[in-house]
């Protein structure tokens, strides 16, 4: 049964929308949403979230893929979570116990909101007996950011980080949800059972949306908004300034001519001694070091990252292959390909220099500290 608790419970990870400052909104009845997903394999899939019914602080989604389709109730401020008060898919039909109320504080979605609770999840399919699992949650806030998607353009999105576990089975998710639609633009997920999964945003059909503060009435229907299916939609590349120095001018001849750069060999040998002498302590050593024997990585994939950028913004390359480029160069720092050391250095230099968002730069860096 937990084998395929993550999988079963995903598709309630995209389901209600988070909060600006003013609070969270309310997907209005009759929006629908569509995604394309992937799993790790590559297998490719859609799903479609139709918001049902809202009723008080609950809203009730229908969600239909190539399993077919099932529903689910929650309170609107669960948005980008597992959780949820009652589904009923296929055969089987499961309601959460405990005191959902403690995570209440996501309505206002504050940046660096965290919480933790046991919640109980019962499950009873239609030939068996009910089989109850007491999972822990956590719920953090981790930051806030403007994205592009291909579906609705430029979005301003929060992210909610999602950690769960019950006995030896494990899950952590991202959720990025805008505002403005009132519902996620992505996700993705991964378990202990080796399961991993994304999902964005393909196309929206928006109802009036309703703010947490009219929660409870219903909406009046608006016009059919629904733009084509696009697969696979990924941010927008920042815009990054070029700097080229003018043409035909020469530094004037009372600058000192640049002294040439030490190799890595030479910069090592000298931490070495400096070290040997006490003059630096371990930890700057190791520090020091690894910034040097990043520096030659980080160099190539800053070229690589700021040239991808330049071309696509000088439409010589299209969104897929900017995408795509992007992708493999980001794949590169793995940990089965970089030490630790190495990568964190060259993670933290692109940040710096804006080649890779806040997000990336975390999420990366997560990837690194989890393989320890």
């Amino acid at each position: 049964m937990i084998k395929t608790a993550g999988l079963s419970l995903l598709a309630l990870a995209g389901l209600n929308g988070l909060a600006m400052a003013e609070g969270m909104k309310m997907p209005a009845p009759g929006s629908v949403y569509k995604f394309d997903c992937t799993f790790g394999d590559g297998t490719a899939f859609t799903q479609e979230y139709r918001i049902e019914a809202v009723n008080g602080d609950r809203v009730t989604v229908a969600v239909r893929d190539w399993q077919g389709e099932h529903r689910y109730s929650k309170p609107y401020f669960l948005t980008g979570s597992t959780l949820f008060n009652e589904m009923k898919e296929q055969n089987r039909s499961s309601r959460m116990e405990g005191d959902l109320a403690d995570f209440s504080g996501l309505s206002e979605l504050p940046v660096g909101y965290k919480e933790n609770a046991w919640i109980k999840e019962v499950r009873r399919k239609d030939d068996g007996l009910p089989k109850a699992f007491n999972w822990n949650y956590t719920l953090t806030v981790t930051g806030r950011e403007n994205v592009y998607n291909r579906a609705v353009g430029d979005s301003e999105i929060y992210v909610i980080q999602e950690e769960r576990w019950v006995e030896e089975y494990s899950s952590k998710m991202f959720t990025h949800y805008a505002p403005a639609q009132a519902f996620p633009l992505f996700w993705q997920y991964e378990d202990s059972n080796g399961v991993a999964l994304e999902c964005r945003l393909s196309a929206v059909s928006l109802a009036a949306i309703m703010t947490a503060a009219t929660k409870g009435t219903p909406a009046a229907s608006a016009p059919d908004t629904a733009v084509p299916v696009t697969r696979l939609p990924a941010p927008r590349p920042q815009r990054l300034a070029v700097l080229t120095p003018p043409r035909g001018k020469t530094p004037p001849a009372t600058v000192a001519p640049r002294k040439a750069k030490k190799s890595t060999a030479e910069r090592i040998a000298r931490l070495d001694m400096l070290l040997s002498r006490g003059l630096i302590t371990k930890s700057e050593y190791d520090s020091k070091k690894a910034e040097i024997m990043a520096e030659q990585g980080q160099d190539r994939y800053a070229i690589a990252l700021a040239d991808l950028s330049r071309k696509f913004r000088q439409k010589e390359i299209s969104p897929d292959a900017y995408i795509k480029g992007r992708a493999a160069l980001l794949a590169e720092i793995a940990p089965d390909a970089m030490k630790i050391e190495e990568a964190l250095a060259v993670l933290k230099r692109l940040f710096e220099r804006r080649l890779i968002s806040e997000i990336e730069y975390a999420r990366k860096r997560q990837e690194f500290l989890d393989s320890i």
